[in-house]
C-alpha cells in the first residue's frame, strides 16, 4: 500500500467521522450506527484499497478508547437498573444466535452438522478376527 493509498484511506475515514458527528447532531441516531453504516458505504466504493489488520491491533488499539468511551458517557444509576433485562437479553440473545447459527450451518452443510469441532474420544479401529475363529 503506497503512500497515496494511505492518505486516500485517512482522507475517507476523516471525511466519514466528521459525516457522522453532523448527522448524529441532526437525526440524533447514535453515532456509532452512523459510523457503521458509512464505514460500510466506505468500503464499497471503487479504487478503495484492501486493508488488513492484525486481530491484536483490533484488541489492543481499538477496543479500549471504544469501551472507555462508552464507560465514561455511561451511568452507573441507569445500568444498575436495568441490569436484569441487560442480562437477559445478552444471555438469550448469545443463546438465540447460536441456535440460529447452528441451523443454517445445517441446512448449508448437512454433513458438517453432525460433526464436533473436536473428538472427546478417538475412533475405534474395526475388530479383527481373532486366528481361533477361523477354524
Amino acid at each position: 500500500m503506497g503512500p497515496e493509498s494511505v492518505f486516500i484511506v485517512v482522507l475517507a475515514t476523516a471525511v466519514a467521522v466528521l459525516l457522522s458527528r453532523a448527522l448524529s447532531a441532526r437525526t440524533g441516531l447514535p453515532e456509532a450506527i452512523l459510523l457503521v453504516v458509512l464505514g460500510a458505504a466506505i468500503a464499497f466504493l471503487p479504487g478503495m484499497p484492501e486493508i488488513e489488520l492484525p486481530p491484536e491491533v483490533v484488541l489492543l488499539g481499538f477496543l479500549p478508547p471504544l469501551v472507555y468511551y462508552a464507560a465514561f458517557f455511561s451511568a452507573p444509576r441507569e445500568a444498575k437498573a436495568d441490569a436484569v433485562p441487560i442480562t437477559a437479553l445478552a444471555i438469550g440473545l448469545t443463546t438465540v444466535t447460536t441456535f440460529a447459527v447452528a441451523a443454517v450451518l445445517r441446512g448449508f452443510c448437512p454433513t458438517w452438522a453432525g460433526r464436533r469441532p473436536w473428538p472427546s474420544v478417538p475412533p475405534s479401529p474395526p475388530p479383527t478376527p481373532s486366528p481361533q475363529s477361523r477354524s
